[in-house]
């Protein structure tokens, strides 16, 4: 999916997030869909046994260094500045995501990042759009919207419950995540990643790249180490809005209520 440059509302600066210097790791990602063959249904009993852990050194992560990326508090993994990990909590207790740096600047150019942001959230709708990435003016979707391949952005903010070209479609049930507070300062602090123009966020339960046209190449066959060469970014960026084009044709609005669940309907 592409967009245009041009916003329905002026973006704000994104935030510096002061990522120190360092070295660089490949990031390969694995289609779940194609290599977990058992039914989720079958595995029974709890994810994590006494005997997973038996006779090893378990070794609890500590993020009080001081180190601070964005606003997440930090833990540079192999001291070389190659691989963060970020205290995101709020979505389960101790929930972290990864930040990698897959690419050095060189001839004044920027470093790039890969942030594999897992659990903070759960669709493209609960963190987009925002006050750094409006909703564009323009927006092509697999599905044409009154018999258009490209969607004007007015429409969608229409389908929007709050008519806002920077805030989320979707909000969290506060019964949903551990703890809801700080669900929504993981999400907020994930939202200054997805703005700055050298970091590729991705989710766990985004379909996204699973799609032919994003561009992405799994596991064994290569990496997402040129992701900002091949504009992988943008050809993901506003996917989810695929699923309210319907609405958009038919001209409905989001309901207001909050009910139990993820997120408004």
């Amino acid at each position: 999916m592409s967009s245009t440059s041009d916003t329905l509302v002026a973006a704000a600066p994104a935030p510096s997030l002061n990522i120190p210097n360092g070295a660089t790791v490949s990031v390969k990602i694995i289609d779940t869909t194609s290599t977990i063959k058992l039914p989720l249904e079958n595995i029974m009993g709890p994810h994590l046994l006494e005997s997973d852990w038996k006779g090893r050194n378990l070794v609890e992560l500590e993020f009080n260094s001081g180190l601070k990326i964005g606003q997440f508090r930090a833990i540079d993994y192999f001291h070389d500045g190659s691989f963060y990990l970020l205290d995101a909590p709020g979505h389960a207790v101790g929930h972290t995501c990864a930040l990698a740096r897959v690419t050095k600047g060189g001839d004044g150019g920027s470093d790039t990042f890969v942030l594999m942001a897992g659990d903070t959230c759960h669709h493209g709708g609960q963190w987009k759009p925002n006050q750094y990435l409006p909703l564009p003016s323009e927006v092509a979707i697999k599905s044409a919207t009154r018999g258009r391949p490209v969607c004007p952005g007015i429409l969608l903010q229409g389908v929007h419950r709050n008519n806002s070209a920077t805030t989320g479609f979707y909000e969290m049930a506060p019964s949903f995540p551990n703890n809801y507070t700080d669900a929504k300062n993981s999400i907020q602090s994930m939202q200054e990643f997805d703005a700055a123009q050298n970091v590729l966020v991705i989710i766990a339960h985004d379909c996204a790249p699973l799609e032919p046209e994003s561009g992405f190449t799994f596991f064994p066959h290569g990496s997402l180490n040129n992701w900002k060469a091949e504009k992988l970014d943008e050809r993901i960026r506003w996917n989810f809005l695929d699923d309210f084009a319907p609405a958009a044709e038919k001209n409905v609005k989001q309901e207001t209520t909050l009910k139990g669940g993820l997120v408004y309907k």
